[in-house]
């Protein structure tokens, strides 16, 4: 793990083996962790079971470990935690329980939340802090779909509707309903740890793309992230404050400027240092926002004048 070159990374999954061995604990701690928990570390644990006795008691012990290490989980999913028949469509879960209340002496959510709690009292915290809603907790059914998959080495988030052989599992337990439950566990994970990152708003990062020589400004809401580019010209010969075209065009200078420098100004913005030695006041990331409507317009706008001469 620590010997690879992993480049640029959203996220690092790594798949432990279960219980509490060293592997959980010397991996948090590789990767910045602590004993009694710190900054850094493990950003949060997937707990993955099936729903008979044994392997929930694996899995509550777990949680109790990371949350010892201050690892939070995320989210728990009950692997073959039901069979759906092809004939009835319904949802037969043969090793007990159903809905996630398997795993003999109570059921799974009660437990998992349980095992959350533990510690949290003393350390003054409400009683449900921490704890897993019910939208965290994953069902995977016993599905054809799944095996064939890996067998055949194309896994099943991988196959076109429809692909997996003679639809086995019907719609609650086929192909669709495995990537549809796979989907919304990602959409989970994804979402907690930028929620647990970031916390409430979160400031546009603006950088230069040295690759596709173009500024990249990444904004982030709590429901999704997106992207602006710009070229540096359009930027450059842009009113900062409105983001309007300015009248000087900057000439043969336009295609070469490039930004040497960005350096954030308070909530609103960056100032920008460019290599023909112009150092803009503050570009607002309103301002920027404005600009990339704007150039998307007069290309939209282009398009269509093009579009009506070839018409003629």
């Amino acid at each position: 793990m620590l010997c690879t070159e992993w480049g640029e990374l959203d996220f690092l999954l790594l798949d432990l083996p279960p219980g509490t061995g060293d592997v959980q604990i010397t991996v948090n701690q590789s990767v910045g962790g602590r004993e009694g928990g710190r900054e850094g570390g493990v950003s949060g644990a997937v707990v993955v079971t099936t729903p008979q006795e044994l392997a929930v008691v694996d899995v509550v012990k777990g949680v109790r470990m990371m949350e010892g290490m201050k690892v939070p989980t995320l989210a728990c999913v009950v692997n073959m935690a039901y069979f759906v028949c092809g004939k009835c469509e319904e949802k037969h879960y043969i090793f007990g329980g159903g809905g996630g209340e398997g795993g003999g002496g109570g059921g799974v959510k009660e437990r998992i939340r349980g095992a959350m709690m533990v510690g949290k009292e003393k350390e003054g915290g409400r009683e449900d802090e921490g704890v897993l809603p019910e939208e965290a907790f994953f069902e995977l059914p016993l599905s054809p779909a799944v095996s064939r998959g890996n067998d055949s080495g194309k896994p099943v988030m991988m196959m076109e509707e429809g692909e997996a052989v003679g639809g086995e599992g019907g719609r609650a337990g086929g192909q669709a309903a495995v990537q549809g439950v796979y989907f919304s566990l990602a959409t989970r994970v994804a979402e907690e740890l930028f929620r647990r990152r970031y916390g409430g708003k979160v400031l546009p990062s603006v950088n230069y793309d040295e690759k596709k020589k173009m500024i990249v400004m990444r904004v982030f809401t709590k429901e999704a992230a997106r992207q602006i580019s710009l070229r540096p010209a359009d930027v450059r010969w842009s009113d900062p404050r409105t983001g309007e075209a300015l009248k000087e065009g900057g000439g043969e200078e336009r295609v070469k400027v490039t930004p040497v420098k960005f350096e954030k100004k308070g909530s609103y913005g960056v100032s920008v240092l460019w290599s023909d030695g112009h150092y803009a006041s503050i570009y607002t990331y309103e301002a920027l926002e404005r600009m990339a409507a704007r150039i998307s317009a007069e290309k939209e706008k282009e398009k269509e004048s093009i579009k009506m001469k070839g018409m003629k």
